[in-house]
């Protein structure tokens, strides 16, 4: 990444934490807080299974049958995401 691409993700990253500043130093209940890291939690693990697909669908795009054209794989890629949410939908 450039520098300028560094600094856009801190001013992203500090605006995030200074939106949601006032919750965590509020004197409002432990319980509130808790409820507050936990959702943080999971939309770090979430945001990095994100990543982690989006990797993994351009190596496979570039790498695995290189031949293949763009359209094809693109094809496969939305079948195949499709199935498997209607699975998960089921």
């Amino acid at each position: 990444l450039t520098t300028v691409q560094w600094i856009a993700l801190l001013q992203l990253f500090l605006s995030m934490v200074i939106t949601k500043m006032g919750a965590l130093l509020s004197p409002q209940q432990s319980h509130d807080r808790q409820n507050l890291l936990v959702g943080a939690g999971i939309l770090f693990v979430n945001a990095w299974l994100s990543a982690v697909s989006g990797i993994c669908n351009e190596w496979l795009g570039k790498y695995q049958d290189a031949k293949a054209p763009l359209m094809l794989k693109s094809i496969q890629l939305y079948f195949w995401g499709t199935l498997v949410n209607l699975i998960a939908w089921i």
